[in-house]
């Protein structure tokens, strides 16, 4: 969803805030999943302009398609200068947040002394999309009274049952559109 969100932003989309939150259980689910991803897709010429429907197409053939190292999504990968100044351009702030839900505590300091940005634990959902929507209504929606469901803030979900549900049961709360989709592994 992340990557694709990016290449609707260099095909035109205007968006001002994204925050990413990944969750993911343990280092082994990277594995799980490197057969999947394809948010590495290289193109042969980094000024070439590729739509979102050629990425996709790409991605679903590229033989070495894999997650990233540390399964963060790297949109600088993919064409990066482009994809770099596209994103000045748009004035698109991007925000990640990296979350291991079931580290041993004798791993966590190796861990974090490779991967500072790391956080563990469950996200806290609730305060993630207040400061998202206080976010906006001090920036893009400053004066705004008009109710939260046109603020023009989305949330994506992917994952398990619960957490799919309580990002639900929050941003709905807040009057976000919600979209999810389930997997349980």
């Amino acid at each position: 969803m992340f990557n694709e969100i990016i290449h609707e932003i260099r095909d035109g989309r205007q968006m001002t805030r994204i925050h990413f939150i990944w969750v993911i259980r343990d280092m082994d689910m990277v594995d799980q999943f490197a057969a999947q991803h394809w948010s590495a897709i290289p193109f042969k010429d980094p000024s070439e302009k590729v739509s979102s429907q050629q990425y996709r197409e790409r991605a679903m053939t590229h033989a070495s398609s894999r997650l990233p190292a540390f399964f963060s999504p790297d949109f600088f990968i993919v064409q990066p200068m482009q994809q770099k100044a596209i994103l000045e351009e748009s004035k698109c702030n991007i925000v990640t947040h990296f979350y291991l839900t079931q580290v041993k505590e004798d791993k966590k300091k190796d861990l974090l002394r490779q991967y500072p940005f790391l956080k563990f634990g469950r996200p806290d959902v609730q305060k993630i999309l207040e400061e998202a929507k206080d976010v906006f209504l001090q920036t893009d929606g400053a004066g705004s009274k008009i109710a939260s469901s046109v603020y023009g803030i989305a949330v994506l979900c992917c994952g398990p049952p619960p957490l799919v549900e309580e990002v639900r049961n929050f941003g709905t709360r807040l009057g976000f559109a919600v979209h999810t989709e389930v997997f349980d592994f």
